[in-house]
C-alpha cells in the first residue's frame, strides 16, 4: 500500500515564510512611496529601475509555475523533444531589441495599445486592449489553478483554499507596492524558484543512480525524441512545431504584452531596456531546459509504474510535486522549497498582470473618458483596479479544472488564438505603411475568428493516427498489485477504461497494451487535415492570417499612403547607418526619414522619440507627451 508522503512542520514554515515575506516587500514600498501619489511612480517606478532587477522580473512574469509543474509533465509524456520550448525564447530578444524597445522608448506611452490609436484610430487601441486583458486575465487564472493544484497534490490543503490563499497573498502586496514591490519581489522570487527546480534535478539524479541511467530510461521508453526533425505539421511535438510555433508565441509576449513593455518603460533608456531584455532571455531558457530535464528524471524515477495510471495522483501536472514528496520525505524543508518555487513563479506572474492589466484599462479605458482626473484619483483606482483583477483572476482559476486538458495545451491553445493575430497587428502598424484602419480592424478580427475555428475542429475531430503514435508508451508493469490498496488496484488491462484530456480531444491514455483499441481518425479531407496541427501553430496560423487579411483589405479599401505616413511611428524592417543609400531606402518603403533636427532634438531628451516636420499629422496624445517632455528639460 502506498504511503501518502505529508510534508513537514520545517516544509510549512519555509512556504509561509516566502509569502510573508512577498507581503512585507508590498508593505515597505506602500509605506516607503506614500507621499509619491503619482501613476507615473506606481506603474513604472519613475522609469528609473536598475536593467538587472528588470531582467529578472520579465523573466519570471512568463516563467511561473507552469515551468515548475507542467514543463516537467510535458517533458515526462513527450520527451527530451520539449527542451526546444527554452531554446525558442531567444528569438524574441532579438527581435524587441531590433525593434520594440527602440520604437516604446521612442514614443513614452504608457500603454502598448495607444501605439495602435496613433497609428490607426482609438477603436483599434480598445479592441486590441480588451482581447490583451482576457487574454492576460486567463493566463493568470492557469497559474494559480497549477500552483493550487500543487499544494492539493502534496498536503492536507484543498485545491479551493489553495487559490484563495494565493490570490489574496498576491493581490494585496500588488494593490499596495505597485511596480517596485513586484520588480523586487520578483528578483527574490528567481533564485527560489532556480534553487528549487535545482534541488530537485540533483536530488533526482542521485536517487536514480546517475544521469547514464536517465538516458537509458529515456530510450527505453522511446523518449528520446530532442531530433524529431519531421517536417510534418500534424506532429503535435517536433522540433519545427516547437521552435516555430514557441518563437511565435513568445515574441507576441514579450514584445506586444503590456506586462512586458511595461518593464522596457521602467529602464532609463533604450541600452538599460535592452540589457533587461537579454537579462531576461538567459533565465528563461535556462529554466525551461531545465524544467525539461526534470521530466525525464520524474520519468526515469517512475519508469514502469505511471503515477497517473496507477491512481496515485489525478493530473500529469502533479508529477513534480509527487516526486517531490517521494524524493525528499526524509529531508525536512527540500518539500517546501520546492513549493515555495512554485508560489515564486505563480506570484511573479499574476503580480506583473495585474499591474500591467491595470495600467490598460486605466489608460485606455477610463482616462479617455475621464481625462481631467487629478493624480490621486488615479492612484485610488488604480489600487481599486488592481484589487478587481485579483478577485477576477482567483473566480476564473475555480473555472480552469473543467476545461479538462493538460496546462500546457490550454496555454498554448489560447495564446495562439489571440497573440499571433495581436502581434500581426502591431506588425502591420509598424512595418507596413500601406496598412489603413479598415485592413487593421479585418486582420484583427479574422485570424482570432481562423485560429478558433481550428482549435474547435480539432477539439470535435477523433485523434489522428499521427497525434496517437507520436505518444510515447506508459506504463504499470512494475507497479506492486496489492489487493484492497486504495492507491493501486489496476492492471494492465484497466489502461483502456482510464482516460484523460490530452492533445486535440478526449483520447485514452496511450500504452503499448491498448493501441489496438484505438480507433484513430484518417485525414483524408482538406478540413480533417486543417483540424490535424499541432495546436503549436495556432499562433502561427493566427498571425499570417491576420497579416494577410489586413493588408489585402487595405489594398482593396485603398492602402494609405507611406509619403504621408509619420516616420516616428515607423520602423524599416532593415536599417544600419554602414548599409548603402539605397537598400536603407528601399526598405523604407517610401516612408520619409526622420529629419536630423529632430534626431538631435530626440538624441537631448535622452532616448525619447522623435520629431516629425509637421506636428499637426501627429495624434493629440503624441502632442502632449511632446509638450510635457519640452516642458520638463526648460
Amino acid at each position: 500500500m502506498y504511503r501518502r508522503a505529508e510534508l513537514f512542520i520545517e516544509d510549512y514554515v519555509v512556504l509561509v515564510g516566502m509569502l510573508l515575506l512577498a507581503l512585507l516587500i508590498g508593505f515597505y514600498y506602500a509605506y516607503k512611496d506614500r507621499k509619491k501619489s503619482t501613476t507615473e511612480n506606481y506603474y513604472f517606478g519613475d522609469s528609473n529601475l536598475s536593467p538587472i532587477p528588470v531582467g529578472l522580473s520579465m523573466a519570471l512574469t512568463f516563467v511561473s509555475s507552469i515551468t515548475v509543474l507542467a514543463y516537467p509533465a510535458h517533458a515526462y509524456l513527450y520527451g527530451t523533444v520539449i527542451m526546444w520550448f527554452g531554446i525558442s525564447t531567444l528569438v524574441q530578444a532579438l527581435i524587441a531589441c531590433l525593434y520594440y524597445i527602440p520604437l516604446l522608448h521612442r514614443l513614452k506611452i504608457k500603454s502598448i495599445n495607444q501605439y495602435l490609436e496613433m497609428r490607426f484610430n482609438g477603436r483599434m487601441k480598445v479592441l486590441n486592449s480588451f482581447i490583451l486583458v482576457v487574454n492576460m486575465v486567463f493566463y493568470m487564472a492557469i497559474t494559480v489553478f497549477l500552483t493550487g493544484l500543487c499544494l492539493d497534490a502534496v498536503s492536507p490543503i484543498k485545491l479551493n483554499v489553495g487559490i484563495i490563499v494565493t490570490s489574496a497573498t498576491c493581490t494585496l502586496y500588488t494593490t499596495l507596492g505597485g511596480m517596485k514591490a513586484v520588480i523586487w519581489t520578483d528578483t527574490f522570487q528567481a533564485f527560489v524558484l532556480l534553487a528549487g527546480s535545482l534541488a530537485v534535478f540533483i536530488k533526482g539524479i542521485l536517487m536514480v543512480g546517475g544521469i547514464g541511467n536517465v538516458q537509458e530510461a529515456i530510450v527505453r521508453g522511446e523518449r528520446n525524441t530532442f531530433w524529431e526533425f519531421d517536417l510534418d505539421p500534424t506532429i503535435p511535438h517536433s522540433f519545427w512545431t516547437i521552435f516555430i510555433g514557441g518563437a511565435f508565441a513568445w515574441c507576441g509576449t514579450m514584445c506586444t504584452n503590456q506586462a512586458i513593455t511595461q518593464r522596457y518603460l521602467s529602464c532609463k533608456s533604450v541600452k538599460d531596456a535592452r540589457v533587461a531584455s537579454l537579462t531576461s532571455a538567459i533565465p528563461i531558457c535556462f529554466l525551461l531546459i531545465l524544467a525539461a530535464l526534470n521530466g525525464c528524471v520524474i520519468y526515469a524515477y517512475y519508469e514502469g509504474c505511471d503515477p497517473v495510471l496507477s491512481k496515485r495522483i489525478r493530473l500529469p501536472d502533479q508529477l513534480t510535486s509527487l516526486m517531490v514528496l517521494d524524493i525528499f520525505h526524509d529531508i525536512p524543508g527540500m518539500a517546501g522549497l520546492f513549493i515555495s518555487s512554485a508560489y515564486s513563479g505563480m506570484l511573479s506572474t499574476v503580480s506583473s498582470g495585474i499591474n500591467s492589466m491595470a495600467v490598460l484599462i486605466l489608460e485606455d479605458f477610463i482616462l479617455p473618458c475621464k481625462p481631467h482626473l487629478t493624480q490621486s484619483i488615479r492612484l485610488k483606482l488604480s489600487k481599486f483596479v488592481s484589487f478587481l483583477l485579483g478577485s477576477l483572476t482567483a473566480g476564473i482559476a475555480f473555472v480552469v479544472p473543467f476545461l479538462g486538458s493538460t496546462v500546457i495545451k490550454i496555454i498554448f491553445s489560447f495564446v495562439g488564438i489571440f497573440v499571433g493575430s495581436m502581434t500581426a497587428v502591431f506588425t502591420m502598424g509598424i512595418f507596413f505603411p500601406w496598412a489603413n484602419t479598415v485592413g487593421a480592424f479585418a486582420g484583427l478580427l479574422s485570424g482570432p475568428s481562423v485560429a478558433f475555428w481550428v482549435f474547435i475542429g480539432s477539439v470535435m475531430q477523433s485523434p489522428s493516427s499521427k497525434v496517437i503514435h507520436s505518444m510515447p508508451p506508459r506504463s504499470i508493469e512494475m507497479c506492486p498489485i496489492i489487493p484492497g490498496s486504495p492507491h493501486l488496484n489496476v492492471s494492465t488491462s484497466s489502461l483502456e477504461e482510464h482516460s484523460y484530456v490530452y492533445s486535440t480531444s478526449v483520447v485514452t491514455t496511450w500504452s503499448a497494451y491498448n493501441m489496438a483499441a484505438l480507433s484513430p481518425t484518417t485525414s483524408h479531407g482538406t478540413f480533417d487535415y486543417l483540424y490535424s496541427i499541432s495546436y503549436m501553430y495556432l499562433g502561427v496560423l493566427g498571425f499570417l492570417v491576420s497579416l494577410f487579411v489586413g493588408l489585402l483589405v487595405s489594398f482593396i479599401t485603398g492602402p494609405s499612403n507611406p509619403k504621408s505616413m509619420d516616420p516616428v511611428l515607423f520602423l524599416p524592417l532593415v536599417d544600419n547607418e554602414h548599409l548603402p543609400e539605397k537598400i536603407r531606402k528601399f526598405f523604407r518603403f517610401g516612408v520619409p526619414d526622420i529629419p536630423p533636427h529632430s534626431r538631435s532634438i530626440s538624441k537631448s531628451l535622452n532616448g525619447s522619440h522623435k520629431f516629425n516636420q509637421d506636428e499637426k499629422k501627429l495624434p493629440e496624445t503624441l502632442l502632449l507627451v511632446k509638450v510635457e517632455e519640452l516642458e520638463s528639460v526648460v
